[in-house]
């Protein structure tokens, strides 16, 4: 039996980076720290009448976790700072910290004066409410099934 996979740009991307940063700090350690802008993974789901978006964000302080829209951009932000012990040396740092950040592209029929989010357990599910347009299927018409022969211009 063959399988087949699909693979979503985002998270091929994400991947990518997870092991490149892996080597990075594997290789020069201390040279490349992990704070930075850390792009959560999300899930993107559409039901009939509602949108709903998961966010990873573990460790994050709720009261700390800004979304913003803008036409029709939602983004999400949140800040989870390093906290180490006073004189503690970091021997591997594998967790993410820094700025979470990221954007979802809300599509068109999203009512975004009516969302809503909630945090619980390290998971930001924001929803709102969706109607969006449906597809119509277009007939295609077929020909008489009659060939020209293409004639070149001289």
């Amino acid at each position: 039996m063959l399988m087949t996979r699909t693979w979503d740009i985002d998270e091929m991307f994400r991947r990518f980076e997870r092991d490149f940063t892996d080597l990075l700090g594997r290789t020069f350690g201390a040279w490349f720290p992990a704070e930075d802008r850390v792009v959560p993974p999300v899930e993107v789901l559409r039901t009939e009448g509602e949108l709903l978006i998961r966010a990873e964000l573990p460790g994050v302080d709720p009261e700390k976790v800004e979304l913003t829209v803008e036409g029709n951009e939602l983004t999400i932000r949140a800040e989870r700072k390093l906290e180490a012990p006073e004189g503690a040396e970091y021997l591997r740092r594998e967790l993410s910290h820094g700025t979470f950040e990221r954007t979802v592209i809300l599509p068109e029929g999203t009512d975004t004066e009516k969302i809503s989010a909630r945090y619980e357990g390290g998971i930001l599910e924001i929803r709102a409410p969706y109607q969006g347009s449906k597809a119509v299927r277009i007939p295609v018409e077929i020909g008489s099934g009659e060939r020209k022969a293409l004639t070149a211009a001289a």
